[in-house]
């Protein structure tokens, strides 16, 4: 990686990728609200996204299933601010067994075609009608002259006209009541933002490193760094622990220089 752009700051984190993510999948102003689950590795990566309680794949070992909301319209995408802890997912509900299918009602005798009306709302889709017998093919008529192409209508129902719809069967009873599913995995709290110790010089420098700590009992969840002078290019920029975020870097040319590196720390 190359940056030369002077005091940029850099964040990998996780929070990031929870609201792009959102935005890469609403397509209206006015979406139903939706959970999304998937799962999180250490270094801050979000895989296996998927609209419901289970990503599309299973999460590796060193990952952790997460989940979280979308609800009402979607405005422009905003600064990125910081991230509120996780709460825990809450446990899957019950799912009732399927009721049977009744019964499909006789079709009744097809009715002579009156004039066509307004069209109205589109319906349910009802059981489909036994497909009545084909009508006697008329005459040929004359060819007529090739009118003028009018404006493209309006889509009209199809071709074959089905019979009407039998009367609907009764509903099945009600299943059992399945059992209650496990508990879902916790998520992540605690979290914070480490500063790690500035590493400074002055002039042409290889090897510089800087690195952020996060606190006992944590892990970190995401990284990055700032600095300043120019003609600086960094090396790596990884969580090198469970704990600790790295950045490495080259510095050519004169001037003083710092580098600066951030941890995004949690409990997980």
């Amino acid at each position: 990686m190359e940056n030369k752009k002077k005091n940029s700051i850099k964040y990998l984190a996780v929070a990031c990728v929870f609201f792009l993510t959102i935005a890469a999948t609403a397509s209206v102003a006015t979406a139903a609200p939706n959970t999304y689950t998937g799962c999180l590795n250490n270094a801050g990566i979000l895989n296996n996204v998927a609209i419901g309680t289970s990503p599309t794949g299973k999460c590796n070992p060193n990952e952790k299933q997460v989940t979280w909301d979308q609800t009402g319209a979607i405005g422009p995408i905003g600064p990125i601010g910081l991230t509120g802890a996780v709460g825990p997912i809450g446990p899957i509900g019950p799912a009732g067994a399927e009721g049977a299918i009744g019964p499909i009602g006789l079709t009744g005798a097809v009715g002579p075609i009156g004039p066509a009306g307004a069209e109205g709302a589109i319906g349910p889709i009802g059981l489909t009608g036994a497909v009545g017998p084909t009508g006697a093919t008329g005459a040929e008529g004359a060819t007529g002259p090739i009118g003028p192409i009018g404006p493209t209508g309006a889509t009209g129902a199809a071709s074959i006209v089905a019979g009407p719809t039998g009367a609907t069967g009764p509903a099945g009873a009600t299943g059992s009541t399945g059992a209650t599913g496990p508990a879902g995995t916790s998520g992540v709290s605690g979290w914070e933002r480490i500063v790690g110790t500035s590493t400074t010089g002055n002039g042409a420098t290889s090897g510089i490193t800087a690195t952020a700590t996060c606190n006992s009992g944590k892990k970190v969840i995401g990284g990055g760094y700032s600095f300043t002078g120019a003609s600086l290019t960094v090396i790596n920029n990884y969580p090198s622990a469970e704990n600790v975020w790295t950045i490495t870097a080259d510095k050519s040319g004169g001037g003083a220089w710092s580098v600066t590196a951030y941890a995004i720390c949690a409990i997980v």
